[in-house]
């Protein structure tokens, strides 16, 4: 998981021995702070 640094979840990657080989959901935030959008893996666009 990648987080900003004051905490807010960005990014699920998946890991196979230690390096990352893809991203699984990118997660996609307001200047409010409120998360609009979830993107998986396949480059599709939730509203959440």
């Amino acid at each position: 998981m990648v987080f900003t640094p004051d905490g807010t979840l960005t990014h699920i990657k998946r890991v196979v021995d230690s390096q990352v080989v893809e991203t699984l959901t990118q997660y996609r935030y307001d200047e409010h702070g409120q998360l609009p959008a979830v993107i998986n893996r396949n480059g599709d666009t939730f509203a959440a």
